[in-house]
């Protein structure tokens, strides 16, 4: 009898059949994602550390304040030619004192109807001179300077002809006859050195009143004479030109005269 449990041999004949296939999704599970590669053929990989140039060693002599020997050179190279400029122009300066021009610059203006005139033996441009020397200025800087003193000394002629002027009209028609006649009485009465101060000073009508009063008292003593607002006030008294062509009993009347007015 024959058990109908016992496996069947195969036959030897009949290929082995090949294992059942994994499910699809099984398959995807199990799949690993390839990443995308960059593409290195049009890249430059980037350089290593390693194959860089090192810093100069920075040189002992070199000052701190240059990061480079590049920089003091063009410091040097700088001041080369700043020394060069400076002795170019002290080559060209006065070399005495002396030797400075005692003159305005071109572009000096006075104010109108003043005139200007530099005097080159004042003192003050000795010493201006000797200034402008010492310190190095040229002749255009000393020129300068002079343009400033004469700047202000014509705004203070200009001052003063406006006051004369002013001063002249408060006087009246017969104005310049009043000064006129005070400048010949001071000149009769005195050195040139002793008036030409005072005569400097009839600019202004209380100079002229006050000298007019002066001479009307000293007339009536009989001091001299003079025109006062342009009209004649004789007191009697001559010339000592005059005088010495009398005789002598002319002096002596005249003395006599001249003697009661004065009492």
């Amino acid at each position: 009898m024959t058990d109908a449990t016992a496996p069947t041999t195969p036959s030897s004949a009949d290929p082995a059949a090949p294992p059942p296939s994994p499910p699809v999704a099984a398959q995807a599970a199990v799949s690993t994602p390839t990443p995308t590669s960059p593409d290195t053929t049009t890249q430059t990989p980037p350089a290593s550390p390693a194959a860089a140039t090192p810093p100069a060693e920075r040189p002992a002599w070199l000052p701190e304040s240059f990061k480079a020997p590049e920089e003091l050179v063009e410091k040097f190279n700088e001041y080369a030619t700043r020394v060069a400029a400076e002795d170019s122009r002290k080559a060209s300066l006065p070399q005495t004192p002396e030797a400075y021009e005692i003159k305005l610059p071109e572009t000096f203006t006075a104010p109108e109807g003043i005139k200007v005139d530099l005097n080159p033996n004042d003192p003050l441009y000795k010493m201006a001179r000797e200034m402008a020397h010492a310190k190095g200025w040229s002749q255009s800087d000393f020129s300068e300077a002079l343009g400033v003193v004469a700047t202000m000394r014509a705004g203070e002629t200009a001052a003063y002809e406006a006051a004369k002027t002013a001063n002249l009209a408060a006087l009246g028609a017969k104005g310049p006859e009043r000064i006129d006649a005070v400048t010949r009485w001071l000149i009769a009465n005195g050195s040139p050195e002793e008036v030409k101060p005072i005569i400097a000073t009839l600019a202004t009508s209380n100079h002229v009143t006050f000298f007019e009063k002066m001479i009307a008292k000293l007339s009536s003593q009989g001091a001299a004479s003079f025109r006062r607002g342009g009209e004649d006030v004789d007191t009697g008294k001559v010339t000592p030109e005059v005088y010495e062509k009398m005789s002598y009993g002319e002096k002596k009347a005249y003395a006599e005269r001249m003697s009661g007015k004065a009492a």
